[in-house]
């Protein structure tokens, strides 16, 4: 719960005029505090509870498992891309080591919503993970509707982090560059080498991958933020079974064996 008072009591002094600069989180600059705490009060917290869980990698790569018969370079890219786009982020955050906003400010003048959340807060890898699968998925699809939908909703997603107090703003925004940079990267990539499944061996692997993290995320993940059985539950469960239903008639099909099938156009 947050504490009502004036601006100076939910704004203490030195923290307001030293920042994170005092705190060791010399990137970040004081005007990441007032941002924070206007993004933390949102309205709705179950929303922005269930949106903070599309940014999770487990969960949004079973949301993306009944891409497996369309648009398979969708879920090769990503694997890729998490692969590299978690190399890239944790690394930042254990060489900058930057506090989170539960780290520096008093706790009873900001919402917490899920676990606290005290240390390597820079940059966000929810943030970034949403947006490598929002650009991946801006690369494969032509409609640019539903390009710009896939692109609001990363933005509510990444926004999520700040309502339930998990980040700063230049996380925010720091972890969307560099996932949408990755993701864009990793997408053309895996379209012009033709790194995606088109044999049944293939198919069976990438196939396989997802189905067991269909189970892990169904059944031995628990959730970390609370009012989550949306997101964190129902539309993975949803998808789990959609992409495996999809899965087992690809490999009904007759697939080639090998590689001896032109792989069709993306």
């Amino acid at each position: 719960m947050l504490k009502e008072g004036n601006h100076d009591a939910r704004f203490p002094e030195d923290i307001r005029t030293d920042g994170l600069v005092q705190h060791g989180g010399r990137i970040a600059g004081s005007w990441n505090i007032p941002i924070f705490y206007g993004l933390n009060q949102l309205p709705l917290p179950g929303l922005w509870t269930n949106l903070t869980e599309l940014g999770d990698g487990l969960i949004l790569g079973v949301l993306l498992f009944p891409f497996i018969r369309k648009k398979p370079y969708v879920l090769s890219a990503f694997l890729i891309g998490i692969v590299v786009n978690t190399l890239v982020v944790q690394g930042l955050k254990s060489w900058l080591a930057v506090p989170r906003p539960a780290g520096i400010l008093d706790p009873e003048t900001i919402r917490i919503l899920g676990p606290v959340l005290k240390a390597r807060a820079f940059p966000s890898g929810h943030s970034a993970t949403v947006f490598l699968a929002a650009a991946i998925l801006s690369v494969s699809i032509r409609a640019a509707v539903l390009r710009g939908g896939i692109v609001a909703l990363a933005f509510l997603v990444a926004l999520s982090r700040a309502a339930v107090g998990a980040h700063w703003p230049l996380d925010i925004l720091t972890g969307s560059l560099i996932g949408w940079a990755i993701g864009c990267a990793v997408a053309v990539l895996v379209q012009r080498r033709g790194w995606y499944p088109v044999h049944r061996t293939g198919v069976a692997w990438i196939g396989g991958i997802y189905v067991l993290a269909g189970v892990i995320a169904l059944f031995a993940y628990s959730a970390k933020n609370p009012w989550t059985f949306l997101t964190h539950t129902l539309a993975p469960l949803v998808a789990w079974g959609w992409g495996t239903a999809q899965w087992i008639q690809l490999l009904k099909n007759s697939l080639p064996e090998g590689n001896q099938q032109t792989r069709p156009p993306v």
